[in-house]
């Protein structure tokens, strides 16, 4: 089981042979103690090159390169392609990483370039751990495996942190406890920070029938701790979930279909969430049944946030109920342990139009292969995901359809990560100043000029 749960969370990177352009990193991570590689054992420790990039709106790491840390705290990544890196030390799944020169913290490490054929010597750093403090506590409500009346153990403990800017949001370094009783009482040693921390527990033994399709491999609860300088006591995290249950409604009659294509419902955590915790919620995607109805079981505590794909050309997303209150202004449903009122997502036709036309000099040549977008922000619900739009710059006037009445800023990239970068508020500082804000009216076009954000900017 624990072998199961590390592998929804490693990606495993095949070795593809390089171009003699490519360069090379080498040299030492100090202080490496327990953590490093014994000569001829399984790389454990190692180092990885990578780059920040967007998912659903958010930042996150994405490893290009690794290897692994000797006995000696050396290492060599060799076939780097040209480009900017950050460079971390890490045991995956099981430690803090620590981005050079020496920090946790990837906004104050330093970006290293690799030239075409060039060899970088020297790179070294230390960790940076830090002293570890003790939090205890108890696990409360745990439940039976499926199948049975046998309370399975606690296979160990995961953790992120609680910083929304966090570029490992769904990472989960799995930590046993120290003296795990069978009363569910816990002891677990973390680094300084602001931690969500949740209990592991497997729905199923050895003896019990496998998990179905849709349904979590893992039971859990979660508990928020701030460890300073000292060891915190009485942690009490009661494990629980709640199902969800809707229905879409489109154009006020209850359907599964718009114009011959499936609607979906996507259920996406907006807290940082261990993935495994959550991988269940991922498969199914509650495709709407012929009722327009959509259902996710088990979806443990936190705050999440839904998906509606597709949204055809000629609708928007008019609303979100849960019971008798909207949560369309911050598309934000809070899950706890307690049932959840029934769930109503309002497609709707009669959306606005902005029509977009570009000024200002545009870049010669393009530095990469991003693609020119215009994108459209909502003004005073950024944090409603469902209310972004953009669309590829071609020439002419570039037209947005079915959007909800409200306020919205309007911006035209020359160059924009893919990935949602624009959902991402410290990603668009920069460029607020050159947005155009527009006022979208049902069934009107709008046209606006908007200026091109230069490249580099």
């Amino acid at each position: 089981m624990r072998t199961a749960f590390l592998s929804l969370s490693l990606l495993l990177l095949g070795t593809l042979q390089a171009p003699l352009s490519n360069g090379s990193l080498s040299g030492r991570v100090r202080d490496v103690g327990s953590s490093a590689t014994p000569a001829g054992s399984t790389p454990l420790f190692r180092v990885v090159l990578g780059s920040i990039t967007y998912r659903e709106g958010r930042r996150t790491f994405t490893q290009n390169f690794f290897a692994p840390v000797d006995s000696a705290g050396n290492y060599q990544i060799q076939n780097v392609k040209p480009g900017e890196y950050y460079l971390r030390a890490e045991v995956p799944l099981s430690s803090v990483a620590t981005y050079y020169p020496g920090t946790r913290d990837v906004d104050t490490a330093t970006v290293i370039t690799v030239g075409a054929g060039q060899e970088i010597v020297g790179i070294d750093f230390d960790l940076n751990g830090g002293p570890t403090f003790r939090i205890s506590g108890r696990v409360l409500n745990l439940p039976p495996a499926t199948g049975t009346g046998v309370i399975p153990s606690i296979m160990g403990f995961t953790f992120t942190t609680t910083d929304r800017r966090s570029v490992d949001p769904s990472a989960g370094p799995l930590v046993q406890s120290a003296g795990l009783a069978a009363n569910g009482e816990f002891a677990i040693n973390l680094p300084a920070g602001e931690w969500d921390i949740f209990p592991v527990i497997p729905r199923r033994t050895g003896s019990t029938p496998a998990v179905t399709a849709g349904d979590p491999s893992y039971v859990t609860g979660r508990a928020r701790v701030l460890l300073t300088d000292q060891n915190v006591e009485n942690v009490v995290i009661t494990v629980g979930s709640a199902d969800i249950k809707g229905r879409i409604v489109v154009s006020g009659n209850l359907a599964s279909d718009i114009g011959g294509s499936p609607v979906r419902a996507i259920l996406v955590p907006k807290d940082n969430y261990p993935s495994p915790l959550v991988q269940h919620l991922r498969p199914a995607q509650a495709s709407a049944g012929s009722s327009g109805e959509f259902s996710f079981t088990s979806v443990p505590p936190g705050r999440y946030a839904f998906q509606i794909l597709p949204v055809l050309w000629d609708h928007h997303v008019a609303d979100i109920r849960v019971g008798m209150k909207s949560i369309y202004e911050d598309n934000i449903l809070n899950v706890g342990t307690e049932p959840i009122d029934p769930v109503e997502v309002v497609l709707s036709r009669g959306g606005g139009t902005v029509r977009a036309t570009t000024t200002g000099p545009v870049a010669a040549s393009m530095a990469n292969s991003f693609v020119k977008r215009i994108v459209l922000i909502p003004a005073d619900r950024r944090e409603n995901g469902l209310l972004y739009k953009n669309a590829v710059i071609e020439d002419g006037p570039t037209s947005i359809n079915s959007i909800a009445p409200g306020r919205y800023k309007v911006f035209a990239f020359q160059e924009l990560p893919p990935g949602g970068a624009e959902q991402d508020s410290e990603f668009m500082k920069p460029y607020e100043s050159f947005g155009v804000t527009v006022t979208v009216v049902a069934g009107e076009t709008i046209d606006v000029q908007v200026p091109w954000i230069p490249i580099g900017k």
